[in-house]
């Protein structure tokens, strides 16, 4: 498994699976020809797009950020059409497993984030008729589920809110939370709207150190070079594209380790405001 240690805070990676296919698959924009003129060399042919959670070990707490996708008809939709245009590698049928790979039994985790509800973000938390994590709080941001729990999400892409997130709520094990929450100490949520309304980002400062977990802000590290591209799935493309700009503003001084949700590789690494340079980590 890849570990980041920052300060105090150990940070895991757990992979579902990884899809491959052309970038503009899911950034319209982002075509071979336009990709070479932001960053040649960046993107080359098909990307690598990761499905994974991420475990955080801070102030005594294991917390899982996102659960990737699970077994509904929504996951079955959206991997239908990334298998037209691409390839699918499935490294575990499904997160609890790669929490279990990893070395954690599936009661340890205590707290689960959804950094926002769609269905690969969402869909592990909710397996075989039961919460995937059972003893875990689930936080999810008031606007976030304000917004989801009151459209017909069923009949959206990208969403299977009525089979994983519902039961969850019903059942006492969600708390709302503001978009700035604090986890531990050293652990906090960051609100980065536009891929959806109530979407959020996860900061982790300790010991002088710092990373920041992107959510879907972005797919690619690409779309920090290009913060006007708009993915097909951004509710507001717009905000989200602002939000980039803001993102790149705070966190490209080439420290802060910024762990991407979807990025491929070692999905971490760190961003140059100034000289517009992604450097894996």
């Amino acid at each position: 498994m890849t570990t980041w240690t920052v300060g105090d805070v150990r940070i895991t990676k757990v992979p579902q699976m990884t899809w491959h296919i052309p970038l503009w698959g899911l950034v319209p924009e982002a075509t071979d020809a336009a990709c070479a003129e932001v960053a040649p060399g960046l993107v080359d042919g098909p990307v690598e797009v990761s499905l994974h959670g991420l475990v955080l070990e801070s102030g005594g707490r294991t917390i899982l950020v996102d659960t990737c996708a699970g077994h509904d008809e929504a996951a079955d939709h959206v991997l239908g059409l990334v298998q037209s245009v691409g390839t699918i590698d499935h490294h575990q049928h499904d997160v609890r497993a790669a929490v279990e790979a990893a070395g954690w039994a599936a009661e340890d985790i205590d707290t689960v984030v959804c950094t926002h509800l769609h269905f690969d973000h969402v869909g592990g938390a909710f397996l075989d008729g039961a919460a995937a994590f059972p003893n875990a709080r689930h936080l999810i941001a008031g606007d976030e589920w304000g917004y989801w729990s009151a459209y017909e999400a069923d009949d959206h892409d990208y969403v299977s809110i009525n089979g994983t997130v519902r039961p969850l709520v019903e059942a006492g094990l969600v708390d709302l939370v503001d978009p700035d929450h604090a986890l531990t100490d050293e652990v906090r949520f960051v609100p980065t709207p536009g891929h959806t309304p109530g979407h959020v980002s996860v900061e982790i400062a300790s010991g002088g150190e710092a990373a920041v977990i992107t959510g879907d802000l972005a797919h690619h590290p690409i779309e920090f070079l290009a913060p006007h591209w708009v993915m097909a799935a951004d509710v507001d493309g717009a905000q989200c594209s602002a939000t980039r700009r803001s993102f790149m503003e705070q966190y490209g001084d080439g420290e802060t380790l910024v762990l991407g949700t979807h990025f491929g590789g070692s999905s971490a690494g760190r961003l140059e405001a100034s000289t517009g340079a992604w450097t894996p980590a």
